[in-house]
């Protein structure tokens, strides 16, 4: 299995788990089950070192020299295990079940599932460990969420002159597959793989700032290189082979491959996940909640624009950014509003609020803190502004004729 973990690097991104990084499932031949990612694939003699964030682990008896247990109710179980049991997808169940909690060959507060010929349990504190590469039996990797709008993605070039890309999906000591643009997953053969280039999700986002675990390459020479690898190539001679490794700077290092000592796989500490929302067409959201119906916007005899201010108001805060996203396909990577003041007036015994098209126009970059608007594969539109006065302002449509209404305080 040395082969297989050599293709895993630092640039797959799944979910995010609550205590630590989790990005594969790593699956033994004996049934046990670690999830994290893998650390070093070649950790000398045939393992490989890995981090998981929990596993459940089979052993064999005559293996499990001491098993020790004790049973604990929902009310006295400890605390680690209440709250993993909280969170589980079968909480509610759970509720109802004695727990065995011990320890397993001197490894303690363990969940013990099994005790027979094979001794299983479940852990949930956070390790390092070594397991032998040719136990592995597969090794997988989550589909990105659809809310998930940054990460990595890789393209296989194969022998046949076929490419092949999209999200990592798992391997084996034969196979590789990934996620497809088409939903479909791909599955080839390991040894066809000629070359794999790896290209970020988000265009506005630096690679290294997607990966969520990054590469280190230590040369023979002592050299050290960290980043993401972003290009591997099996094409030619064995001593013309190489990375190309992309530091947090953006700079690019290219690195032979026979020079390469060892390589491992770190937690980025400078990792930004980006979050989408997913909205229904016509739907807005001002800093990730729901607005309130729109107002129509009406012109009076003085070309002023009046607003009817009555209604309830979105609050935002000064001087802080003010996200608003919407889905409106006509006006994708537009901005569709124009933040503006409202004013008071009075004609005569009435006051009203209202805004002018010179206010419209000065308003034009005034408040928009981002450069351009952004429109996610999910077809939602971002915008970002900000105010540094309180008052009343409004989202003004004006192909709509019609402003949700905010006050910043």
């Amino acid at each position: 299995m040395k082969k297989v973990i050599a293709l895993i690097s630092a640039t797959v991104v799944a979910a995010v788990a609550a205590k630590a990084v989790v990005v594969q499932t790593i699956t033994m031949k004996d049934g046990s089950v670690y999830r994290g990612y893998v650390k070093n694939s070649n950790a000398g003699q045939g393992m490989m070192s890995i981090h998981y964030d929990e596993a459940i682990v089979n052993i064999s008896k005559d293996k499990a020299s001491t098993v020790t247990t004790n049973d604990y109710d929902w009310k006295s179980l400890p605390r680690e295990w209440k709250e993993w049991a909280k969170k589980a997808p079968n909480a509610a169940a759970l509720k109802n079940q004695t727990f065995s909690i011990g320890s397993v060959a001197g490894r303690g507060n363990v969940r013990i599932l099994e005790n027979g010929v094979v001794v299983k349990y479940q852990t949930i504190i956070p390790d390092d460990c070594l397991i032998r590469a040719s136990e592995v039996s597969r090794i997988d990797c989550m589909r990105r969420p659809e809310t998930l709008v940054s990460g990595l993605d890789r393209e296989y070039f194969l022998k046949n002159s076929r490419s092949l890309k999209g999200q990592y999906a798992g391997e084996t000591d034969s196979t590789i597959s990934v996620f497809a643009a088409n939903g479909i997953k791909e599955t080839f053969r390991r040894s066809d793989v000629q070359k794999i280039v790896i290209t970020a999700v988000n265009p506005n986002q630096s690679t290294y700032e997607q990966a969520e675990l990054v590469d280190v390459l230590n040369t023979e020479s002592g050299s050290q290189f960290r980043g993401v690898v972003v290009e591997q190539n099996y094409m030619n001679k064995a001593s013309q082979n190489y990375y190309i490794i992309e530091d947090e700077a953006g700079r690019r290092q290219t690195v032979n491959l026979l020079d390469v000592r060892s390589r491992e796989i770190v937690e980025n500490t400078s990792y930004k996940a980006v979050n989408d929302v997913i909205l229904r067409e016509g739907e807005v959201v001002v800093n990730r909640q729901a607005v309130y119906a729109p107002v129509k916007v009406g012109e009076n005899a003085a070309q002023q624009l009046v607003v009817d201010t009555v209604g309830p108001k979105i609050a935002v805060s000064k001087d802080s950014v003010i996200r608003v996203e919407f889905n409106d396909p006509a006006n994708a990577g537009k901005d569709k509003f124009k933040m503006v003041r409202l004013t008071n007036h009075q004609a005569k015994k009435h006051i009203y609020s209202c805004f002018t098209y010179k206010d419209l126009a000065e308003s034009e970059g005034l408040y928009r803190t981002s450069a351009l608007p952004l429109t996610s594969p999910n077809g939602t539109t971002l915008v970002e502004y900000r105010v540094s006065k309180v008052g009343v302002y409004v989202l003004y449509d004006g192909k709509k004729g019609e402003a949700y209404l905010l006050e910043a305080k």
